[in-house]
C-alpha cells in the first residue's frame, strides 16, 4: 500500500525533540566519560569531592534524559524513520542501540550503588550526601562501574563510526535521519 506523501515526509527524520535529546544526551555522555578518566588518577579529596558532585549530578541528569527518550520511543513520538539499509546493517544497528540504552540504565543503577558506599561525601547537585561509606562494597562495586564505561566506550566508536560510514562511505539519509542540520544528499 503507497505511504501518503505526508506520512513519507514524517519518517525521514527523528521528531526534533527526540533529535534534540539525542545530541544533549550524547554531550553529557562525553563529558562523563571524560571526566570518569580523571578518577583514575591522583586528586586532592577537595577536588575529588568536587568531581564526585559534577558526576553524580551528570548521572541524575543523563537519567532524567534516558526517562524522556524512552517515552518518546514508547509513545511514537520519536518520529523513528525506515531506513533503506542491509539487513545485517539494521541488525548490528539494533544490537548497539540496544545495548547503549542498556548501558545507559546500568551505570547510573552501578553509579548510584558505588556512590552509596563511597569513602568520600557524594553530593549531586551540591545537594546532602548519598553517601554511607561501606569501603568492602566500594570496592567490589566500583569495578562493575568502570566495565560498563568501557563497554559503553566501545559501543559508541562502533555507534559513531557506522554514522560516520553513512555519511562519509555510503553517503545515504541514515545519519540525516539524526542530524540537527539539513544535510544534502
Amino acid at each position: 500500500m503507497p505511504q501518503d506523501t505526508a506520512t513519507t515526509a514524517k519518517t525521514q527524520r527523528y521528531s526534533l525533540p527526540f533529535r534534540l535529546l539525542h545530541w544533549l544526551t550524547a554531550l553529557i555522555i562525553l563529558m562523563m566519560l571524560i571526566a570518569g578518566q580523571q578518577f583514575a588518577g591522583e586528586m586532592a579529596e577537595a577536588d575529588r569531592i568536587f568531581s564526585l558532585t559534577g558526576h553524580s549530578s551528570l548521572g541524575a541528569i543523563i537519567v532524567g534524559l534516558l526517562i524522556l527518550r524512552v517515552a518518546l520511543r514508547l509513545t511514537g513520538l520519536s518520529g523513528r524513520p525506515v531506513q533503506d539499509i542491509a539487513p545485517w546493517q539494521n541488525f548490528a544497528s539494533k544490537v548497539v542501540q540496544a545495548g547503549i540504552y542498556l548501558l545507559m540504565i546500568y551505570l547510573p543503577v552501578t553509579g548510584l550503588l558505588v556512590a552509596r558506599n563511597h569513602p568520600l561525601p557524594v553530593q549531586p547537585f551540591g545537594g546532602a550526601s548519598i553517601s554511607t561509606p561501606n569501603l568492602t562494597s566500594y570496592e567490589a562495586l566500583r569495578p562493575l562501574h568502570e566495565y560498563g564505561a568501557k563497554a559503553l566506550m566501545l559501543l559508541l566508536v562502533l555507534h559513531i563510526g557506522a554514522a560516520l560510514m553513512h555519511r562519509l562511505i555510503l553517503r545515504d539519509r541514515v545519519m540525516a535521519s539524526m542530524s540537527l542540520l539539513r544535510q544534502r544528499r
